[in-house]
């Protein structure tokens, strides 16, 4: 079963799990709009993260984030809660393929599902941050952080 599959016939399960978990935790503005509300944008999210998974396409991915990175950013929301409230749906993603997988799927599934969210985080934070500075923030360059990962004159550092 392809992980979009997966994801799809658990999609309810996550769903649950990322909306039970968001309960314990102090996320004020999603508190506001309700339960209902909160689990319809997680489960619109989680609909985008499927479809990437199924065509390896991230753009309606950071559409998506750069979209809900203004709209929370105008509606006053701060970033710890959106960030959170994105985190938590990734941990319920990941609850879900640790313990419905097998082990030797569990790899590949969580890389393509760590690339598709981090895509998202990375447009989430960029978008927002830059609204909240009113400065630009471009897409992050961790190779810089990774000894290894840039070119010196054709050699590896």
């Amino acid at each position: 079963m392809s992980v979009s599959d997966f994801l799809a016939a658990r999609a309810d399960d996550i769903i649950q799990h990322a909306m039970s978990t968001m309960g314990t935790r102090r996320l004020d503005h999603y508190e506001r709009l309700g339960e209902e509300a909160s689990a319809e944008q997680r489960r619109a999210f989680l609909r985008l993260i499927i479809e990437a998974a199924r065509t390896r396409d991230l753009v309606p991915v950071i559409e998506h984030a750069e979209r809900v990175g203004r709209e929370r950013y105008e509606s006053g929301f701060e970033f710890v809660e959106v960030q959170g409230a994105m985190n938590l749906l990734e941990e319920a993603i990941w609850r879900e393929l640790l313990t419905g997988l097998p082990q030797a799927e569990q790899g590949e599934a969580l890389g393509l599902v760590s690339t598709i969210l981090g895509a998202a985080k990375d447009k989430l934070a960029s978008t927002y941050v830059s609204l909240a500075t009113g400065t630009h923030v471009p897409s992050l360059d961790l190779n810089a952080l990774f000894r290894g990962t840039q070119n010196n004159e054709g050699g590896v550092q």
